[in-house]
């Protein structure tokens, strides 16, 4: 029996054998390479405990602003296991800020940005933090848009107390400010600046007959607040009580104290030349008197001048609560006598006024009349005073006649 060989392969198939194997391991190779890669990454590179970082203490100050442009402290607070970076959103207006320390962050790490307000309207912003192991976002933080308050314009109050008074009466204007006014100005029938804080004033008298109208204008940055208040003045129909003024008002309030009065005369009113005479007055209603030949006196008097040498007036003015009066006496002085140089010769002395001056009436017109009345001792009073007045001077200017008759006789014996 024959025996059988294999066929020995041909050159050219043991080289495609040979191909494919190689191609195979190859493959295979190339595989186990990749599938490697994948295991280390997965495994070998990463630490067995790592986790996202850790945000806290995000907060933002001031949590509010009053415009746009402020400047807003953000922080916040990062623990990480590794190295990180941080971002931050603001809305409505976004801004990314990246923070990559130069050595992985172990423990806390403290950040902060100033942040300028952009707009004025409410705005709110959060942190993000990214390291290999993950992402962490924090809260929303707000911060509040709180516009400046306008100030408010004072509120003023103000009254009249009592509203209705009796002529020659006050009454009191009360008045209070709210809102911090910086000015409070007063017009109508009172004027000038007047308390910011308030308070009471008194009207003084009211003299007229009328609607007395008061108003208080007060002012600060935010705008003015006004007020107004009046009184009612109505005719006192009372009648003076005596000394004159003004009676007591029904209202309320004191009296107008009546104006003084004061009368003067000299007695004689005519004298010769180096002469003598006696100047007495009498006041009511007055405190004090002053002369204007002499200065402060009594309220009423008699004093003796000469001797006189020329004609003179002698002035008294009095004063009291109610205001002065003034009143005047003439002296008449006769001539020097002829071939008289030194050693003239003096009459003889008048008699001493037995009687004080009578005092002059309440004055109870105007300021001029009384002047008038005053100045004039002689002024008529009343028939009686009158006819007792004038012989009086009569006799006076009789006895200086005789006197200067007498001197003239003497002297044309020597």
């Amino acid at each position: 029996m024959a025996t059988k060989h294999k066929k020995k392969p041909s050159d050219q198939q043991f080289k495609n054998l040979n191909f494919s194997k190689r191609a195979l391991l190859l493959f295979a190779g190339l595989f186990a390479l990749i599938g490697g890669y994948f295991i280390f990454k997965t495994f070998a590179a990463v630490p067995p405990d790592g986790s996202p970082p850790t945000i806290s203490n995000n907060t933002a100050v001031p949590s509010s602003f009053s415009a746009a442009g402020q400047s807003v402290q953000l922080t916040w607070r990062v623990a990480s296991d590794a190295t990180f970076s941080c971002y931050y959103d603001v809305i409505d207006y976004s801004e990314t800020k990246i923070y990559t320390p130069s050595n992985p962050a172990t423990s806390d790490s403290y950040w902060t940005y100033a942040y300028a307000a952009q707009q004025n309207a409410t705005f709110h912003w959060w942190v993000s933090c990214t390291n290999q192991y993950g992402t962490t976002v924090s809260s929303v933080q707000y911060v509040t848009y709180s516009p400046p308050q306008p100030t408010p314009k004072p509120v003023v109050s103000l009254s009249v107390s009592p509203s209705t008074v009796k002529q020659g009466a006050s009454a009191t204007r009360q008045w209070s400010v709210s809102n911090s006014p910086t000015t409070c100005t007063a017009s109508g029938d009172w004027s000038g600046a007047k308390a910011a804080t308030g308070g009471p004033e008194s009207t003084g008298a009211l003299n007229s007959v009328k609607t007395y109208t008061y108003t208080l204008t007060c002012s600060n940055s935010g705008g003015s607040g006004q007020a107004q208040a009046s009184v009612i003045v109505s005719a006192n129909t009372q009648p003076p009580p005596p000394g004159g003024g003004t009676p007591p008002p029904s209202g309320g309030g004191s009296p107008t104290p009546p104006k003084p009065t004061v009368a003067v005369v000299a007695k004689p009113s005519t004298v010769a030349y180096n002469g003598s005479t006696y100047i007495q007055w009498n006041s009511t209603n007055a405190t004090s008197c002053s002369a204007s030949w002499t200065g402060s006196k009594g309220i009423n008097g008699t004093i003796k001048i000469g001797p006189l040498s020329q004609t003179t007036s002698y002035t008294v003015t009095c004063s009291g609560n109610g205001g002065s009066a003034t009143a005047s006496a003439k002296v008449t002085v006769g001539t020097k006598p002829a071939g008289c140089t030194n050693n003239c010769p003096i009459p003889p002395a008048p008699a001493a006024p037995t009687a004080e001056l009578e005092a002059p009436p309440p004055d109870t017109t105007t300021d001029s009349s009384t002047s008038d009345q005053l100045a004039n001792p002689q002024a008529e009073l009343s028939p009686q005073k009158k006819n007792n007045s004038g012989k009086h001077l009569l006799s006076l200017l009789l006895g200086g006649l005789l006197g200067e008759l007498i001197n003239v006789v003497k002297h044309s014996g020597n």
